[in-house]
């Protein structure tokens, strides 16, 4: 997978160069989700912008009582679903199923899985298109944040702080439209170089590009928070 002779150095056009730049990418794009969603000015790591969490650190929250360890058991995931559902504005129970999805973290993904374990109800089915487990909750798809983890593990946005005191699982439920990304490039790889330099037989990564978040209505956003 290496050249030979001088050029043993440069992967450019390599297998092992194409293996490298797309980890590159890959963590790059994961790492544009992290600071959406938890930017922070006042977080070494997470200060380029502010993300939808500490914008959105006001908006209505709706709180579940759950277990001290912070693991939600099925009926509480479940319990904390339901209560963001119905607690959620007008404008926002409107827009269509199809429009809207429910972000949450891992454990509170998981443990709704296990309401679904054994049961055919039409309002919470576990579908599969194109190869891709779908989960919903009365038609709102549920994604699991993964990256929610890691910001979680890192900081403690105003959001997840709410009324003083720290939380690890929660969900955004929005509609989707109203989640705003602007940046220069519309091609991730578009904004990187990847060059080799003969003289320090190196290779090198460069990329630049601008990235913001926003969200549009206060009133098609709600969020819950197991306390």
């Amino acid at each position: 997978m290496y050249r030979s002779g001088a050029d043993v150095m440069n992967v450019e056009g390599t297998q092992l160069g194409d293996a490298i730049v797309n980890r590159a990418v890959n963590g790059i794009a994961s790492d544009v989700v992290r600071l959406a969603w938890g930017g922070d000015s006042s977080t070494s790591g997470y200060d380029a912008l502010t993300g939808w969490m500490s914008l959105m650190s006001a908006e209505t929250v709706s709180t579940y009582t759950t277990v001290a360890s912070g693991a939600p058991t099925a009926a509480e995931a479940i319990g904390l679903i339901r209560q963001v559902y119905d607690g959620a504005a007008a404008a926002l129970q409107q827009v269509p199923a199809g429009d809207k999805k429910m972000f949450v973290t891992p454990k509170i993904f998981n443990a709704y899985l296990a309401n679904l374990e054994g049961s055919s109800a039409d309002l919470a089915i576990v579908n599969t298109q194109d190869g891709l487990r779908r989960v919903s909750f009365r038609g709102v798809e549920l994604v699991p944040m993964y990256e929610w983890d890691t910001i979680l593990s890192d900081t403690n946005p105003t959001l997840f702080a709410n009324g003083g005191t720290d939380h690890t699982n929660g969900v955004c439920y929005c509609a989707v439209e109203n989640l705003i990304i602007g940046t220069d490039v519309t091609d991730p790889e578009g904004s990187f170089k990847v060059f080799y330099d003969d003289l320090e037989e190196k290779m090198f990564f460069r990329g630049y590009f601008k990235l913001g978040v926003q969200y549009l209505y206060s009133s098609l956003v709600q969020w819950g928070l197991c306390i």
